[in-house]
């Protein structure tokens, strides 16, 4: 007599089981997909110091510019303060928000980052054709090109995120 388990044997035998099981394990699934996704509060600061990102400070300082809810219910009023610290992850940029303090000078934990979005690859300059050959109309002169900077490159490397600077802050 053999003794092993067949599990396609016994959901032959069963199905209404298999069925209540597998209908047990998606809605764990699901419950667990919605308390890591759905759950998160996204805030939003702006930059109080302007911040050299191939020399950053030891600490990045952000304040709300309107009352804000978070997740669980909590207002975070006007003029909150956040304090972060700016990590490089590979060749992206990220600043960990640690802690806030309330306009009132209430001192709260918080465990939030904001994704900066800013790559080495994302700096490109080059020539534009248009340009020299529009300058080359204006000025008569023998332009071989115009150089010129990627307007979305503002934040690359080496440059500085200006003091008034937009963060979104997902908190988690």
């Amino acid at each position: 007599m053999n003794n092993s388990f067949c599990p396609i044997t016994y959901i032959k035998q069963k199905p209404q089981l298999f069925f209540i099981l597998l209908t047990l394990i998606i809605g764990t699934l699901s419950l667990y997909g919605y308390s890591q996704y759905y759950k998160k509060s996204f805030l939003s600061a702006i930059l109080i110091n302007k911040i050299d990102l191939s020399n950053p400070p030891d600490s990045i300082l952000a304040i709300s510019s309107q009352d804000q809810k978070l997740s669980e219910g909590k207002i975070l009023p006007r003029g909150t303060k956040f304090t972060g610290r700016l990590v490089k992850e590979g060749n992206n940029y990220l600043i960990y928000f640690e802690d806030i303090q309330t306009s009132a000078g209430n001192k709260l934990g918080l465990s939030g980052k904001t994704n900066l979005n800013i790559s080495l690859s994302q700096y490109t300059g080059g020539v534009s054709a248009k340009i020299s050959k529009t300058i080359h109309q204006q000025t008569q002169s023998n332009v071989i090109g115009a150089i010129f900077k990627n307007s979305g490159t503002s934040n690359s490397p080496g440059s500085i995120l200006e003091r008034g600077t937009l963060l979104k802050i997902e908190v988690y």
